[in-house]
């Protein structure tokens, strides 16, 4: 039987305490009643201990790690928030997938009613919206940042479930000339998703990159002669179809006149784009987005995050 609090110094009795609780796992009330005192004391007693340093709480998890690096890339680039994916496999689709999945979760949690979300163009978004439930929240609006969406997202269950809140912008990413595009802005039904661009509070994006499996080109909306020519330029990837140098600055490029899609440079003024991005051939130009101003939270693997804060 220990001795009773009179009996012992404040440092005697934290450790002692604090032996039983996180050593022996006996419950606070199980203390207390060896000391013949209350858990109300107990309770304050084992918090000293934290505070004093007398005992030392360490989580041995790989989890904990993925914390880290977050807070990291947070503090090293500015980000409102940043979540990192552990890595399963080297598999871009698998990595794609996770993201997704990650990406849908944190959206979930802060989505609120009457919320007005974008949704870019890309595999990882598309993947995001597979795996999204929006149940919890009413009166909101989806509204798609770019043309091209439709076919990135008409097979998911959340489409036909969400159908009727749901705004398409009803055009290809890419049209033919600039008269054509002038043209589909002119639509009413295209300034009316216009306006809703304006009132979005959430923006989900992703992150192109120059490499030969890129979404735009496996797509068909561009040829590997202007992909050559944009690398030439100094273009490190794109978002929404609009080429970006390492300095986030935008590449004077043809289809800029023909591209039907939400202008990145006001990605700057909005409150949280988010960016659902992976695969470490994309670092250069995820570093570059997050550097203009164009991303505010970052969703990507944990490969890719170590990239990003190793220079």
């Amino acid at each position: 039987m220990p001795k009773d609090f009179i009996d012992m110094d404040d440092h005697e009795l934290m450790v002692r305490i604090s032996w039983y609780y996180y050593k022996e796992g006996l419950t606070q009330s199980q203390i207390a009643k060896k000391f013949n005192t209350n858990r109300m004391k107990v309770m304050k007693i084992l918090e000293k201990a934290l505070n004093k340093n007398v005992v030392e709480i360490k989580i041995k998890d790989p989890y904990v790690n993925l914390l880290s690096i977050e807070k990291e890339l947070i503090s090293k680039y500015g980000l409102e928030d940043a979540v990192v994916v552990p890595v399963h496999s080297n598999d871009k689709k698998d990595i794609s997938r996770q993201l997704g999945l990650a990406a849908s979760q944190y959206i979930q949690r802060i989505a609120k009613n009457g919320d007005v979300l974008g949704i870019g163009w890309g595999q990882a978004v598309s993947n995001t919206i597979r795996n999204l439930s929006l149940d919890h929240i009413d009166n909101f609006y989806i509204v798609s940042l770019s043309g091209g969406m439709l076919p990135l997202i008409s097979d998911a269950s959340f489409f036909s479930k969400y159908s009727s809140y749901f705004k398409i912008l009803p055009a290809p990413l890419l049209v033919s000339n600039e008269k054509v595009a002038e043209d589909i802005y002119n639509e009413p039904e295209v300034r009316s998703i216009k306006n809703l661009w304006d009132l979005a509070n959430h923006l989900i994006v992703g992150i192109g990159s120059m490499s030969s499996d890129a979404t735009i080109l496996k797509r068909g909306y561009l040829k590997d002669l202007h992909f050559a020519s944009l690398k030439q330029k100094g273009a490190v990837g794109d978002i929404l179809g609009q080429y970006f140098d390492e300095d986030g600055n935008i590449i004077d490029f043809e289809t800029n006149e023909r591209i039907i899609s939400f202008d990145i440079t006001k990605l700057k003024e909005k409150q949280n784009v988010i960016a659902v991005a992976g695969g470490e051939n994309k670092t250069s130009a995820i570093r570059a987005s997050i550097r203009a101003g164009y991303v505010k939270t970052l969703i990507v693997d944990e490969n890719t995050a170590k990239a990003l804060l190793s220079e």
